[in-house]
């Protein structure tokens, strides 16, 4: 007998599709044009507009609000973009508790105190870390002002201000470990703001 017995359907392995090949090949290497666009924009950005430099960083820091920060302590970086400003400090000597001061101030827009403790009460009822606990009283330039106070899980504490302008929004930002940062040295700090 001949042994010319056809094939069982679906026994024998489909030619390759060499389309599909090209055709993931094509993808990757778009996405990966894509990819280094995007890293070149990002860095081309962010390079004309970030600070590195402490005493430019300081300088833009002074403009958002004219504080002096403790011994040891430095605004390290700032961003500086069209009617936007942002400076932040940690102090290097306490590396395994650091303490942070974030500065910023958008200009165009007034903001509402109420809202933004209003935001932080969200947070809590969702459970997120860093929970609002309570807003604190504090005084700035004679004035009353609220914080939000919030604490997170690891222990760090957290005071965030919102300063409404006359056509900008000034905040501030402390974080760090209670052993440091409490309400009295938060109104120190507040103190030394200049009019």
């Amino acid at each position: 007998m001949s042994e010319n017995i056809p094939p069982v359907p679906g026994s024998q392995n489909p030619p390759p599709r060499r389309g599909c090949l090209f055709w993931s090949a094509s993808g990757c290497l778009v996405f990966a044009i894509i990819a280094v666009a995007l890293i070149w924009w990002f860095k081309s950005f962010m390079g004309d507009h970030l600070v590195t430099n402490s005493e430019q960083a300081s300088l833009i820091a002074e403009e958002i609000i004219p504080l002096r920060l403790p011994d040891g302590m430095s605004f390290e970086q700032a961003f500086s973009w069209k009617e936007t400003r942002a400076a932040w400090g940690v102090n290097p000597e306490l590396p395994s508790n650091p303490l942070v001061i974030f500065l910023f101030r958008t200009e165009g827009e007034e903001a509402d105190e109420d809202s933004f403790l209003k935001g932080f009460e969200q947070s809590r009822k969702r459970g997120d870390d860093g929970a609002f606990i309570r807003s604190e009283d504090f005084v700035l330039r004679g004035k009353p002002i609220r914080a939000a106070f919030s604490e997170y899980s690891d222990g760090d504490l957290e005071y965030s201000f919102l300063i409404p302008g006359d056509s900008f929004t000034t905040g501030m930002v402390f974080m760090g470990q209670p052993d440091i940062l409490n309400h009295e040295w938060v109104q120190g700090i507040l103190d030394t703001v200049t009019p």
